[in-house]
This record gives structure tokens, sequence and C-alpha cells, in this order.
């Protein structure tokens, strides 16, 4: 290992230990549902994505409906990018002029790049595009870790008590993947969750709900309403 190695490896790991706290906090407060300093330019642009496809990020989803949600989302993202190989040869941006990827190493990537394994069985240099690279691979670093930390929060939020344990209801899946944007997806977290009491009460109209801070704690939530959920 050379010195300029050595000194590669050591700031990039003083890079990463000087961004986990600010990074840190950042999403804190995005899912507690508190104001973010990019949300003056970025949240109009994420309303407009929402009010484009139709997403209403207010209504939360049942976990099987979260579920079904997460699924097909990766898995066009993932044709998307298989297609995206398949078809390079006559694709913009493609000065080398590079073939197709054969199908089982488009299908492989494909399949590694959503699930954020990012397998690589190839030179990219000499197999993949300028645009497969840049539309395709990089967009699935980030759009695979916004997946990864949206399946993440669930059972935080579980833990949190900040899931509708009684009804199996959680947060917006559409909503939430737009974390790592970075936007702020869960403005209305605040007013969002039913107060897990004893019985457990039906959700309630968001005016209705308890405030976060008057909520119980984790601790307060029996184990056997943790179970009720995942079934």
């Amino acid at each position: 290992m050379t010195a300029n190695g050595w000194f590669q490896i050591l700031f990039f790991l003083l890079m990463i230990f000087l961004i986990t706290k600010p990074v840190g906090v950042f999403l804190t407060r995005v899912f507690n549902g508190e104001t973010t300093f990019l949300d003056l330019v970025l949240r109009p642009i994420e309303k407009l994505v929402y009010r484009l496809t139709g997403v209403d990020e207010q209504r939360e989803m049942r976990w099987t409906e979260y579920t079904v949600a997460m699924l097909l989302f990766s898995g066009v993202s993932m044709t998307l990018l298989y297609l995206i190989e398949r078809t390079q040869k006559w694709l913009p941006f493609n000065p080398q002029t590079l073939p197709n990827v054969e199908p089982g190493l488009a299908f492989g990537t494909a399949a590694s790049f959503t699930t954020n394994t990012n397998w690589q069985a190839y030179v990219p240099e000499t197999t993949m595009s300028y645009l497969t690279q840049m539309a395709g691979l990089a967009y699935h670093n980030f759009v695979s870790a916004a997946v990864g930390i949206v399946l993440a929060i669930v059972p935080i939020c579980l833990a949190g008590s900040l899931v509708f344990v009684s009804q199996g209801v959680v947060q917006n899946f559409w909503a939430l993947t737009s974390v790592l944007a970075p936007f702020n997806p869960a403005e209305t977290w605040k007013e969002k969750r039913c107060v897990l009491e004893s019985p457990i009460p039906p959700c309630l109209p968001l005016s209705q709900r308890m405030p976060v801070a008057a909520r119980p704690t984790a601790c307060t939530i029996p184990s056997r309403r943790l179970v009720a959920w995942f079934l």
C-alpha cells in the first residue's frame, strides 16, 4: 500500500466520521416531521412530484399495501435497468458503441443494484455505456438505499409506538422514498399517529390525535401488540 493509498483511505474515513452526526440529525428531523434546511427549495418540488403522480402523502397505508408498493417500485426499477442494459447499443451516450449486455449479466446486474448489493461481474468501462451507468446504475445506488431506509423505519417506528398497531397501518411508502432527495416527506407525522392505549382505540382523524410529545413511549407497548401488528 502506497502513502497515497493510505491517505485516501484515512481521508474517506474522516469524511464519513464528520458527516455521520449531521446526516443522522437530518434523517431524524425528516422522520419526526420537523422542518429541515432544504425544505424551502426542495419541498415545492416534492409536492409537485406528488401532484403529478397522484400520491397523497398524508394517507397512511396498511402494511400489506406498503409491501406491495415497495415490490412494485423495485420491480419496475429493475425492469427499466434491465431494458437499458439490453438496448444500450441503440441508445444515446454510447460513444464507444458498446454492444448490448448479454441477458444473464444484465439480469444479474439489475437484480443486484435493485437490492443494493451492487454485484459487478464485468469491467464497467468496456461493458456499460455512459447512459447505463448514469441513468441505470447510479440511479439505483440512490433509490435502493432509499428503499432500504423506508423498510428499516417500519420496525423502528413500531418499537417507538409510531404506527397503528391495532389496524396494521404504517406510513406512506411513496412519500418516504423521497427521504434521500433529501426531501422532507414526513412533514405531517406529528399529527398522524393513533394513541396506543388499552384497549387499543380505532384510528382517529388527524385533528383529534394526541401530539407526539404526549404519546406513550416504546416501553409502554405490550409485546402482544407488537406481534399483532405483523399479523
